[in-house]
């Protein structure tokens, strides 16, 4: 994802948030939000699969400020593998029950 290579989507965070956020919900955030964007409607995901894929960084967001993890003390991606595990755990696959993909 060209977003990600150029690391433009922190460049577009509001400043007063550094430090605040789970660089990991940042960057799930931004692939759904790419996703959306999708030229073709047939390449959308559903509002479910939206909501869903949210929820789950919102899921992410709130691990890591419970186990109290700051930018400057991950050190590397183990630290955001393991919320993500502790994470998944909980979560279940979005149901398409309800929805249709907007063409």
């Amino acid at each position: 994802m060209r977003w990600q290579r150029q690391r433009s989507l922190e460049t577009i965070t509001d400043p007063n948030l550094t430090g605040n956020y789970c660089p990991e919900s940042l960057k799930k955030f931004g692939e759904i939000a790419e996703k959306c964007l999708a030229d073709e409607g047939k390449n959308r995901p559903t509002m479910g699969e939206v909501l869903w894929h949210l929820e789950y960084v919102l899921q992410l967001h709130e691990a890591w400020k419970i186990a109290g993890v700051t930018e400057s003390s991950i050190s590397g991606n183990q630290a955001m593998e393991d919320l993500e595990e502790r994470v998944q755990g909980k979560e279940q696959q979005p149901s398409n029950e309800g929805t249709s993909k907007y063409a």
